[in-house]
């Protein structure tokens, strides 16, 4: 896989991942409110950034 393709994707399943855990805890508990991703979006990218270094060096 492209490394260009792989980053993206990575973070768009993450950013999936925490849309279906918000979903649930709603219908868990209504109160809960939604995620700012404002405040998620920042470590993505770290995490993203993270991971591409590691699998870049592992080669």
């Amino acid at each position: 896989m492209e490394y260009s393709i792989a980053i993206p994707i990575f973070v768009f399943v993450l950013y999936g991942m925490i849309f279906l855990v918000q979903k649930f805890l709603e219908k868990v508990d209504p109160s809960i409110e939604e995620i700012d991703m404002s405040r998620v979006i920042p470590y993505l990218v770290i995490s993203a950034v993270i991971i591409a270094i590691k699998y870049f060096t592992s080669k």
